[in-house]
């Protein structure tokens, strides 16, 4: 806690209207995200600004009446603050960022208990978060212990994170996953993907999708009646689908975006990982699809798939379907026959 000799943190100056604070507060209260358990969909938004800007501490807050809750964290272990002391609470005043290059300098902030103690904040940016209707209900922000600024282009690269976090507050609970793979829907993976991919060119960031495809499903759907090898009607089909989709969320965990595409494919789309850690992930999706085939019993249909990569261009022309449509370098072939 602060010396008492250095006073007290200074009072939020609202610059709401009390108006408009209850129909933000409303309209926050609507998402029915607050006091809900982590989610994938915004902890790979955290972490993802967490290697991006090689800070300790990244939020995803929401400003409630009397705290600050988080629906993400990295580096804390904290999931609220009392607002009167949250820096989140001056961000939301506008729409703009707001940077704090040192809190020992600035007279709102240099007497507060998380400048003063644990965990020693020096440096603030929080970049606010809007609801589609425009409510600021909180802020994606980065911590760290030593001053610093941000250059322009990483205030730009946070505020287009902050976006992705908008979309999925778009969605408040209701999150669109695939009812067989329990990955991401294809309506919902294509504009995330498209979304991330276009972050990934605006920063001369590498972005590379990992498919497996499984190679059998027409002939599955011809056993079972569907000359078109659809999985309609097809528990074989469906067995498999699900395997591919558990196998990718697991092994594929620190993905940005892991989805179904089409019938037969699911894939998942990585910003920023290197060509070792791609072979090594190719490596674990083999062995783990591998087990899984191992376990089948005689007369069961085994998975037989392709494990291949893709990396993406920085041409603006290339669309997420031209991306699937073009050149994949084939890493591995499971054989279920």
């Amino acid at each position: 806690m602060p010396d008492s000799s250095l006073g007290k943190p200074l009072p939020i100056i609202s610059h709401l209207s009390n108006h408009t604070e209850e129909r933000r507060l409303a309209a926050l209260h609507a998402t029915g995200l607050l006091d809900t358990l982590p989610e994938e969909r915004f902890d790979r938004l955290t972490r993802l600004a967490h290697r991006l800007f090689e800070v300790p501490i990244v939020l995803v807050s929401m400003v409630d009446r009397d705290r600050q809750w988080f629906k993400s964290s990295q580096g804390v272990s904290l999931r609220e603050t009392p607002r009167h002391i949250a820096f989140c609470s001056w961000t939301i005043q506008s729409d703009e960022l707001m940077e704090v290059p040192d809190t020992r300098l600035d007279e709102r902030f240099r007497d507060n208990p998380f400048v003063t103690g644990p965990p020693y904040v020096r440096f603030y940016a929080g970049q606010p978060l809007h609801l589609a209707t425009g409510e600021r209900i909180g802020t994606l922000c980065l911590i760290e212990a030593e001053p610093r600024q941000l250059l322009p282009r990483e205030k730009q690269l946070l505020s287009d994170i902050a976006r992705l976090v908008e979309q999925e507050f778009s969605l408040g609970t209701q999150y669109p996953t695939d009812n067989i793979t329990g990955c991401l829907d294809e309506l919902a993976f294509t504009p995330r993907a498209t979304n991330t991919l276009a972050l990934c060119r605006r920063h001369d960031i590498n972005a590379v999708l990992i498919r497996i495809r499984i190679l059998n499903m027409a002939r599955i759907g011809q056993l079972h009646g569907d000359e078109d090898g659809g999985e309609v009607g097809s528990n074989e089909s469906h067995q498999l689908l699900e395997q591919l989709g558990k196998t990718m969320a697991k092994i594929a965990s620190q993905a940005e975006v892991v989805g179904r595409y089409g019938n037969d494919t699911v894939a998942a789309l990585l910003m920023d990982a290197t060509l070792g850690e791609i072979r090594l992930l190719c490596a674990q999706l083999k062995a783990a699809l591998q087990r899984w085939n191992g376990l089948r019993r005689p007369g069961e249909t085994k998975l037989y798939c392709h494990i291949e990569v893709a990396s993406a261009s920085l041409d603006a022309q290339e669309t997420l379907a031209h991306l699937f449509e073009g050149g994949w370098t084939h890493y591995f072939t499971i054989d279920g026959e």
